[in-house]
């Protein structure tokens, strides 16, 4: 599996990887699990999103958001 900062060379089966996602999305449908949100950014401040994640030291997920079509 990899992240921004490391990676395990262990082969992971999906299974094992992605097994747990049922799991999470019932615990977040029942109100009993949260992804703290840091910042949310225009997809056109990837870098500045980037730069924040680089240093570690966001506390919550940085969200880059689409250009909706249609809100000029």
């Amino acid at each position: 599996m990899r992240d921004t900062f490391h990676e395990d060379p262990a082969p992971q089966t999906d299974d094992e990887r992605f097994g747990a996602f049922p799991g999470f999305a019932r615990l977040a449908a029942e109100g009993r699990f949260t992804v703290p949100i840091a910042e949310t950014f225009p997809l056109a401040d990837w870098r500045k999103a980037l730069d924040i994640s680089l240093t570690g030291h966001a506390h919550g997920k940085l969200l880059l958001l689409p250009a909706v079509a249609g809100a000029d």
